[in-house]
């Protein structure tokens, strides 16, 4: 480490690690965090994400879904975004139970999450969300898709089928 006045146009190891990684920043998602307080809402599903971790000692590959409420007597909360799902292979009971809910029935094949996902996009369902605090003390705050209100249209096993890879090359923050 350098033990100079370190900043930018001051040390050159600063500059050129920040040139390696500037486009990183820019291509970088800005993560929506908030959730709303425990209780049951109608929302919105928006977005559909996937992708992968692949450090040596903790490859895994991840869903995410988003969605928007839909609450118009609640101004406070009323079209607040957040994420209905983080998924990953590692933990896999709320995407197999979540995926059931939009399949209309439990999914034979884990291949099977990514497209029921993102076909579900556009959809209305009800999500749960509470929150709980583990034996560690850590407090952690949980959805689950509860009901299908209105689709789009239809996730059929042929569309299953023919639905191309929905991997999109990420790296997992978590």
């Amino acid at each position: 480490m350098s033990e100079q006045p370190v900043g930018q146009g001051v040390d050159p190891d600063f500059d050129a690690i920040l040139n390696e990684t500037a486009p990183d920043f820019a291509s970088a998602e800005i993560i929506n965090t908030w959730m709303p307080p425990d209780g049951d809402y109608t929302v919105l599903l928006l977005a559909y994400k996937a992708g992968t971790k692949l450090d040596p000692d903790n490859r895994f590959i991840w869903w995410r879904i988003d969605g928007m409420i839909l609450a118009e007597g609640n101004p406070s909360i009323d079209k607040r975004e957040f994420t209905v799902g983080y998924y990953t292979s590692k933990a896999i009971f709320s995407l197999k139970r979540d995926t059931a809910v939009l399949n209309g029935s439990p999914l034979l094949a884990l291949s099977s999450a990514g497209p029921i996902l993102a076909g579900a996009v556009g959809w209305i369902v009800n999500v749960n969300v509470r929150t709980a605090k583990a034996k560690n003390g850590n407090i952690y705050t949980n959805t689950s898709i509860t009901e299908v209100v209105s689709k789009t249209e239809p996730v059929t096993e042929s569309a299953i089928a023919q639905a191309p890879p929905e991997y999109v090359p990420e790296v997992a923050t978590q």
